[in-house]
């Protein structure tokens, strides 16, 4: 017997996916340009948290921050996506587990 299909769970899934790829293909930029330190501080940003970086000072500094800062901010966003799919599965399959219990103490 197959599982249903569930449509909002697969283009969750998809949108990581493609948010992982891109994360993979800014890490190569990264470190093709060679500026994976412009950045000194981890976690930080120059002293500011990495979220509370002025984004004016981030697209007008110069472009080896630009790169370096925006691929921490897309890892942070692509962790994010993964944990809510995570979390997502885990509902999805906790609501499965509860209606097959259901059915067998209703069959009882």
């Amino acid at each position: 017997m197959g599982t249903p299909h569930n449509s909002w769970l697969h283009r969750f899934a998809l949108l990581t996916a493609i948010a992982t790829l891109g994360l993979i293909a800014i890490g190569g930029l990264v470190t093709s340009k060679g500026v994976g330190m412009a950045v000194p501080d981890w976690p930080n940003t120059y002293g500011y948290n990495l979220f509370l970086y002025p984004w004016q000072t981030w697209l007008a500094g110069p472009w080896d921050l630009f790169v370096e800062h925006g691929h921490r901010m897309l890892a942070a966003t692509v962790g994010l996506i993964f944990a809510g799919t995570g979390m997502s599965l885990f509902l999805l399959w906790m609501l499965r587990q509860q209606g097959r219990t259901l059915t067998l103490l209703r069959a009882s």
